[in-house]
């Protein structure tokens, strides 16, 4: 693979984890982390991998070209092997990290999972496919791959502000199945090979991405190191001066008042 065609395929996901880290306005996660999330995210691609290649073992009806088949390997076996991947990724290497202490920082460690993920695959995609596939996946699929993420990252960060572990555990379980479904939903739209459906994929992705700003809003708006959420001072009693005694104005104000 030549230079030009090597950043094709990696650009469009590292501009992309630069845009939603720039979000994180009020505390930035380190880097380093971000980049270890990214990491793991590459990494993922081995595991759901062999579960793909193993789908067909357990629905051996995947590989047929009606919807039902479709739709199947779009949900069961696609979806949920890439975005349970990615969500395992982050329970256990980042979701307990103390560096994880705002809502938005589960978008933030989740959208590097999945670019991290995203990153390989496209690699893999443009090396067999050339620049027409990169293009297309740059404008598409990567950023597809951050907006299933932000889904995920929005429930996952919201589960950390909770003290009811079920209430916990109804966040984490939401943030993996809209990940899932809105995966999902993409995949069948392109494999479905009907045009008119597939065109639909555009105003899809237009959907998914006002649908993800606005939760980004949300969950920065809601950080506990925002100016506007973080908790008045209090001035112990001791430590203030005498009252303020009335100016010489203010006592011929009143007077004159008083005489009127």
């Amino acid at each position: 693979m030549d230079d030009p065609l090597m950043a094709l395929a990696v650009a469009p996901g590292f501009l992309l984890m630069l845009y939603f880290y720039k979000r994180d306005t009020h505390e930035p996660e380190p880097q380093e982390k971000v980049a270890q999330m990214m990491g793991w995210g590459a990494l993922c691609v081995i595991p759901a991998l062999i579960l793909e290649l193993m789908a067909p073992a357990i629905f051996p009806f995947v590989s047929g070209d009606n919807l039902i088949s479709i739709a199947i390997n779009a949900y069961l076996v696609v979806a949920v092997a890439e975005e349970l991947c990615k969500f395992i990724a982050v329970k256990k290497k980042i979701y307990d990290d103390p560096e994880l202490d705002e809502p938005y920082d589960g978008v933030v460690y989740c959208v590097a999972t999945s670019l991290g993920f995203a990153i390989v695959e496209n690699v893999l995609y443009v090396l067999s496919g050339g620049f027409g596939v990169g293009i297309l996946r740059a404008l598409m699929a990567v950023p597809a791959h951050a907006l299933f993420a932000v889904f995920m990252g929005y429930y996952v960060g919201k589960s950390k502000f909770v003290e009811d572990p079920g209430l916990r555990t109804r966040y984490l379980a939401t943030g993996l199945l809209v990940a899932v479904a809105s995966h999902g939903t993409y995949d069948f739209v392109l494999f479905t090979n009907i045009p008119i459906l597939q065109l639909t994929v555009f105003p899809l992705l237009g959907l998914f991405w006002a649908l993800a700003l606005w939760k980004v809003r949300k969950a920065v708006a809601v950080s506990p190191f925002a100016p506007e959420n973080m908790p008045v001072p209090m001035v112990a009693p001791e430590t203030l001066g005498p009252p303020e005694q009335p100016s010489e104005w203010s006592q011929l104000a009143a007077n004159d008042e008083q005489e009127s």
